[in-house]
């Protein structure tokens, strides 16, 4: 009688196109031991979560490509069974998928083991809690191990201290300030209603584009081209601010060449 065997999943690690493309794709010699994915911080990756949305179907006899993209980057997402759940996936939707990356002939795609339709919404918080999780990494101080010649036990020592001060103002000064003190000279207001008048000049630009794409929005989203020609701004200034808005999750691609508002 042969022994049982353990089987343990790895976990699906949270993470954006972008970062997936970057990292380095290690094929295991070892029978047991999976592919996987090699960060900067020599940490492996066998399994990855991502949201994004389908930007092209593909079906090639029983193999069923898409075309995802989650605002970083885009990667393709391969199936090589038939399955009825793929026939419901359609260019504009946002899926959920956990599986692995795979690479064939230099090209990197991944091989899902769970998919599902999903909110656009979705990917706008997925974009935040990213972002949020690289703060926290930056934020991490760093311990200098300190050793006592005259006592053989190691002590730790915070060495970053003030870095964290520094992250900590910078979090606190992004928050809306919401609650204003009501006692103020008639001159500190006018410095503010004019503070104030500034940020909204700055604003502007994407508040027109946002408004802009509203507008022409008829439900299947607006071709980028025609937000360009309509904008009231400079070509070259429209295109760079449809590119930050899609950075920022303000706007997203729901199908090639088309932009939605969130």
């Amino acid at each position: 009688m042969n022994p049982p065997t353990n089987f343990s999943r790895q976990t699906a690690i949270k993470m954006s196109i972008k970062d997936i493309l970057n990292c380095k794709y290690v094929s295991s010699e070892e029978d047991d031991t999976p592919n996987y994915l090699l960060t900067k911080n020599e940490i492996k990756i066998f399994r990855v979560n991502i949201l994004a949305i389908i930007l092209k179907k593909e079906i090639q006899g029983t193999i069923t490509n898409f075309l995802i993209d989650d605002g970083t980057e885009n990667i393709l997402l391969r199936f090589f069974e038939n399955d009825p759940k793929i026939e419901t996936l359609e260019i504009g939707n946002s899926v959920l998928v956990i599986g692995k990356l795979r690479k064939y002939n230099h090209e990197k795609y991944i091989s899902p083991e769970i998919y599902k339709k999903t909110s656009a919404e979705w990917l706008k918080v997925r974009y935040l809690e990213l972002n949020m999780q690289k703060e926290k990494e930056i934020a991490k101080p760093q311990i200098e191990v300190i050793t006592n010649k005259t006592n053989p036990e190691l002590e730790t020592k915070i060495t970053l201290k003030n870095k964290v001060d520094e992250v900590e103002k910078e979090n606190i000064s992004k928050k809306t300030v919401t609650n204003k003190k009501k006692e103020i000279s008639s001159t500190e207001e006018d410095t503010k209603t004019n503070d104030k008048e500034k940020e909204e000049q700055e604003l502007l630009p994407i508040q027109k584009i946002l408004n802009l794409i509203k507008v022409l929005d008829q439900g299947e989203g607006v071709i980028i081209e025609e937000v360009i020609k309509q904008s009231p701004l400079e070509n070259e200034n429209t295109e760079k601010l449809i590119n930050k808005m899609m950075q920022n999750g303000d706007i997203f691609q729901n199908s090639p060449g088309k932009v939605k508002v969130l």
